[in-house]
Formats: structure tokens, C-alpha cells, sequence
């Protein structure tokens, strides 16, 4: 620990720093009170040992600023002279833990600093306790904000997400384009293709799009690109530009998959303006899948864009 003393008997100074000391602490000594608080500034105290009468700050005040400056880290120990008068119960109101008349030995202050010891124990293990707790917490923050198999985020990082997206969209008319991913026949794929597939595509995705582009994990078996500030046509650009890092994904063949992974996408936009390109992130993603319906229907390998109710219009990935 960390102990300042405070007297201005050298006498009594001098006793304390050698048990102290003794006890395998460090120690710093004071005789005034504007010298004993500069020490605490500089070093701080674990324990602090200090009479009353003291000479520029007094005992008092020093007790009131450092339980203000620290709170209850610091074990404070007032030395009582009875030829003062009885200042047991000013020591406990103004925030003391402990007191101890004088005339000082060794014995009783021994004692004081085993309890002191203790104390300082506990509250270490508790400090330690609430920094493993908040790593613990940040772990699972972090957990629940990430897709455990492709690194994308998680469908509940999505709908945070996507629900402060709509707000600024709402509020401030930006465009946003949505695009839902599924891998192209990864229904017929086993269980342990398909994982593979997914996190082979997940982190492709993840690792290409620019910055301030998420991709999210939605479901079993899609993905979930946002594209903000772009409209449909840079969006199926962009789509396409991750659809070239894909292709170059290598997998031993497989019945399901075939010697190539392949993605199908769908498109649409998030925007305040009411008619077809409104009605907020439920509708939008929900033109979303009717277009990446389309691109299935279509074959696969492709990229649809929701423009209207009647038309979808295609870019062939595959073709370009």
C-alpha cells in the first residue's frame, strides 16, 4: 500500500513511518497540511495517518478533500490527542474510518494497518471483480453484435442498425440502398458445405465493402449489405464489384455447390419520399426479397433491382 503520514510531532511521525515500513509498505511523511495534500496529489494514499492540528491545511480539511478526490479508496486514520478533547465523533462525521489516541505505540498501530491491509484487499478484489465483469460484458456486447460463423453482423446488430438508418433517412432525406445476398443452390448443400460456404462468403463481404457499408447476417442463409448514400444503379455496381471477389472463392466439388459459388442478389432503396421507394426499412427490405426472388427465378448468378411494381430490371453477374 500506498501510506502518507501527517503530524506535526516528529516523535509520532517517525513511529509510524517505522512500523509501516516494517509491514512492507511504502511510506511518505508529512509535517503540514498543504505539504501532505501536494504529496497526495502526486502519489495518492491507500492509507493515510493524520492528526488534526495541523499547521496551513488543517487535519479536517484534508479529510474532506480527499474523501471528494478519491471517494472511499483511501483508509483514513485520524490521531486523536485527548488533551484536544474528544474528536472521535467529528473524525466519524466528517468521513474517518478509524481513529487512534495518542500517546502512539506499536501494537495499536500494527493493528490499525492489518485492518487497513484488509480492507485495501477487499477493495482491490472488487475493482478487479467489476473490471472482469465490464470485459465480460464488452465480450458479450461484441458476441451479440457479430455472426459467430461468417463475421458478419448479427440479426440483432441488424435490427439496431437498421432501425437508426430508418431514423436518418427519415429525418434528414438521405438514400440508402438495401441488398439482400443468397448463395446461389446452397439449399441442396449439406450441413457442413454450407456452413463452409457461408463463412467463405461472409468474409468476403465483409472484407470488400468500402467503408460505411455493412453486411449482416439475416436469417439462415442470406446476407444483408447496406449500402448508405448510393442509389440503385452504384449499388448494383458496387454488388457486383463483391460478386467478382466471390467468384474467385475455390471449393473442392461438391453435389450441391458444383466447382463454383455464386450469388443472387436483390435491390432496393430506403428513402423518405412516399410512393414505391417509401414506406420504411419493412417494405424496403420486403421489395428486396421480391427481387432477389426475381434473380432466382431468372437463374441465379444475378442481380435484380426493384424499380416498380411490374419491372425488376436484371444485370447478369455472370455476363460481365
Amino acid at each position: 500500500m500506498n501510506v502518507l503520514v501527517v503530524d506535526t510531532d516528529p516523535v509520532s511521525r517517525g513511529l509510524v513511518r517505522d512500523v509501516v515500513i516494517a509491514r512492507g509498505h511504502r511510506c511518505e511523511v508529512a509535517s503540514d497540511g498543504d505539504a501532505a495534500w501536494a504529496a497526495y496529489l502526486r502519489r495518492g494514499a491507500d492509507l493515510v495517518f493524520c492528526a488534526p492540528n495541523l499547521s496551513g491545511l488543517s487535519g479536517w480539511d484534508l479529510l474532506q478533500w480527499v474523501r471528494e478526490e478519491s471517494g472511499d479508496r483511501a483508509h483514513f486514520v485520524v490521531l486523536v490527542d485527548p488533551e484536544e478533547g474528544d474528536r472521535r465523533e467529528t473524525a466519524v462525521e466528517l468521513g474517518a474510518d478509524d481513529y487512534l489516541p495518542k500517546p502512539l505505540n506499536a501494537e495499536d498501530l500494527g493493528f490499525r494497518i492489518r485492518v487497513a491491509e484488509r480492507i485495501h484487499a477487499l477493495r482491490v478484489r472488487v475493482i478487479e471483480q467489476a473490471r472482469a465483469l465490464e470485459e465480460a460484458r464488452l465480450r458479450l456486447s461484441d458476441d451479440a453484435s457479430t455472426d459467430p460463423l461468417t463475421g458478419a453482423g448479427s440479426a440483432a446488430q441488424l435490427a439496431r442498425d437498421l432501425s437508426d438508418l430508418s431514423a436518418r433517412v427519415e429525418r434528414y432525406g438521405n438514400s440508402c440502398v438495401l441488398a439482400l445476398v443468397e448463395i446461389d443452390r446452397l439449399a441442396s448443400c449439406g450441413a457442413v458445405d454450407r456452413d463452409r460456404a457461408l463463412r467463405a462468403v461472409g468474409a468476403a463481404l465483409v472484407s470488400r465493402c468500402r467503408a460505411g457499408d455493412r453486411v449482416y447476417r439475416r436469417g439462415d442463409d442470406r446476407f444483408l449489405v447496406t449500402l448508405p448514400e448510393q442509389g440503385l444503379q452504384e449499388g448494383s455496381i458496387a454488388l457486383d464489384r463483391l460478386r467478382r471477389t466471390i467468384d474467385y472463392l475455390q471449393f473442392p466439388r461438391t453435389e450441391g455447390l458444383g466447382d463454383q459459388v455464386t450469388v443472387s442478389a436483390g435491390l432496393s432503396r430506403l428513402q423518405r419520399e412516399p410512393g414505391e421507394g417509401g414506406g420504411g426499412a419493412d417494405e424496403a427490405l420486403a421489395r428486396a426479397g421480391d427481387a432477389l426472388t426475381s434473380a432466382r427465378v431468372m437463374g441465379g448468378n444475378r442481380v435484380c433491382i426493384y424499380e416498380s411494381m411490374r419491372f425488376a430490371s436484371v444485370v447478369n453477374l455472370a455476363a460481365r
